[in-house]
């Protein structure tokens, strides 16, 4: 009978948990059906995902030697933008970034070691790494030798599986995410930025950074919307309009308003409109949303934004709503985002054929088993560190030429 190992080991600041018993949940869901067809699938996709990160790192480069207004943005961003570390690179939440992350490598080691005990590899171990006591990592140790003598295909099934499940997670959460903004509406998009004194507005108690929402039940989202149907009008006539006022929104009413001539004998409300545009923006994240899947590397403001109007109002305005979620939905979208964003970098950056991440070691697991067996392994080390040094050194290229260039 095999003995169990377990082991806590101490580095300040790191505490690294080691124990056999992790072993079992990858034995459970290796006996599941399918199980053994998504490591084919992972072994198909694993070059496909390498060749897309390399188009991807080609295009960056390229756009960063020879556009000025991205090395600024680089520059900017600084160094730390390249790092997917909350606290370190600007645009990562801590709280959303760590969660994130934590997922994405409990999730990629996971899916080696569930691969491999379908396979019948010896998954010697699994563990957890904390930070001060908060789980930042997971790891899964297999036996060294076998991944060195088993069949080329198998081995790479267990390496691919990794990259594979970070992918899958962040297509799954896109398509979700994708989903949700595609019902969101926007709460209000003009609002009132300054009443006339004397005026028609005035006299029904129309405030600074009220919303028009609707006129005579046709709803309103820009300011040449509201001026069409007044100048359509006459003065004397009476319009209703929907208004919302304060946090959200949350007090809806209506008005009846007479429309007056403050002098050049035209119907007139007698305010200044502001538009937000936040219609115009949700339309356009949406249209894109589809059209253009690298926008979802940017990271985007559908986020109930709290768009204070100076300086005419001083409420916070919520400018978007989900029919469902209300509110709520912001957290969910966070959430969606950062569980794509991280997944699928830690995905793509690990299927980039440098050793020891593991698109690397399959570039000389296969390597080996084929020209290998007549040259030897020191040209598999040759061309496995030249392809390395050229990658590394356009990632290097990436981060340092904005500075160089300045």
């Amino acid at each position: 009978m095999e003995s169990r190992t377990r082991s806590v080991e101490v580095k300040f600041p790191l505490i690294i948990i080691r124990s056999s018993r992790f072993v079992k949940p990858f034995e459970r869901i290796g006996r599941l059906s399918g199980v053994k067809e998504v490591g084919w699938v992972s072994l198909a996709i694993l070059p496909i995902l390498a060749a897309f990160t390399i188009f991807l790192l080609s295009f960056s480069v390229i756009a960063t030697i020879s556009r000025p207004e991205v090395q600024e943005v680089q520059r900017e961003a600084g160094a730390g933008a390249f790092l997917l570390i909350p606290g370190i690179n600007p645009y990562i939440p801590i709280l959303y970034g760590w969660i994130a992350i934590v997922i994405a490598i409990i999730l990629h080691e996971g899916a080696h070691g569930v691969i491999a005990s379908r396979l019948g590899f010896r998954v010697k171990s699994g563990g957890l790494l904390l930070l001060l006591g908060i789980p930042v990592g997971a790891f899964v140790e297999l036996d060294d030798k076998e991944l060195r003598e088993k069949r080329t295909r198998d081995v790479n099934r267990v390496i691919s599986a990794g990259p594979f499940a970070n992918v899958a997670i962040a297509v799954i959460s896109l398509i979700v995410l994708i989903a949700l903004t595609s019902g969101l509406t926007t709460v209000g998009d003009v609002v009132v930025a300054d009443v006339v004194k004397g005026s028609p507005a005035e006299s029904v108690g129309l405030s600074k950074g009220d919303f028009i929402l609707s006129i005579d039940g046709e709803p309103v989202s820009s300011v040449t919307e509201v001026g069409n149907i007044i100048s359509s009008k006459r003065v004397g006539d009476t319009v209703e309009l929907m208004i919302g006022r304060g946090e959200r929104l949350s007090n809806l009413f209506t008005m009846n308003v007479t429309l007056g001539d403050l002098g050049d004998g035209k119907p007139r409300l007698g305010v200044l409109l502001q538009e937000l545009n936040a219609d115009t923006y949700l339309e356009n994240y949406k249209s894109q949303s589809l059209s253009n899947p690298l926008i979802h590397f940017i990271i985007p403001d559908f986020s109930p934004r709290a768009a204070v109007v100076p300086p005419y109002a001083d409420s916070i305005v919520w400018l978007y709503h989900h029919p469902t979620l209300g509110d709520a939905y912001s957290y969910v979208a966070k959430f969606l985002f950062w569980l794509w964003f991280v997944n699928v970098n830690v995905g793509l950056f690990n299927a980039l054929p440098i050793f020891p991440l593991d698109g690397g070691q399959a570039l000389r697991k296969v390597l080996s088993s084929t020209i290998g067996r007549r040259t030897g392994e020191g040209v598999v080390n040759l061309i496995t560190t030249v392809v390395a040094v050229l990658l590394v050194g356009m990632i290097a290229l990436l981060i340092a030429f904005p500075y160089l260039a300045r």
